[in-house]
């Protein structure tokens, strides 16, 4: 894996962990940084995974015609 493949799983966990940390100390506007932070990060891994497992589709050919 890359680092730009690492990127958004260092964002959502470093946002989990703000979160988690935050929450606990009544510091809401950190708080409320890192739930945005988890929830975008993992939204960008799952889309980068689901991104790359739709371009495995092709066979061997290539010539396949989609309509």
């Amino acid at each position: 894996m890359t680092i730009v493949a690492l990127l958004p799983v260092l964002v959502f966990v470093a946002g989990l962990v703000m979160y988690l940390f935050c929450v606990s100390i009544t510091k809401a506007s950190v708080a409320e940084i890192g739930r945005w932070m988890f929830i975008v990060g993992l939204l960008a891994f799952l889309m980068s995974s689901g991104a790359q497992s739709c371009s495995m589709g092709m066979g061997g050919g290539g010539s396949a015609q989609h309509r």
